[in-house]
């Protein structure tokens, strides 16, 4: 695609948060679709045209920090 200089785009990426769909910003992070600190969180991820578990501790500080991609799904408590 091509945009002309006075303009600018934002990449939006369609995830599911809690069963819900969500469309969210190219470059947001785990914690970002979290409005508090979960107590356990689960990530499937598409990989090879299938979701796969992504292993990730709640406590961990720098899980959150993950960058979510496209076709995430993600439950948390």
């Amino acid at each position: 695609m091509v945009f002309p200089e006075a303009c600018s785009v934002s990449v939006e990426m369609a995830i599911v948060v809690n069963g819900a769909p969500l469309t969210v910003v190219w470059g947001s992070t785990l914690q970002s679709v979290m409005n508090r600190r979960p107590r356990q969180v689960s990530l499937h991820r598409l990989n090879a045209g299938r979701l796969t578990v992504v292993q990730l501790e709640a406590e961990d500080k720098n899980a959150l920090k993950l960058p979510l991609l496209p076709g995430d799904r993600i439950e948390w408590k």
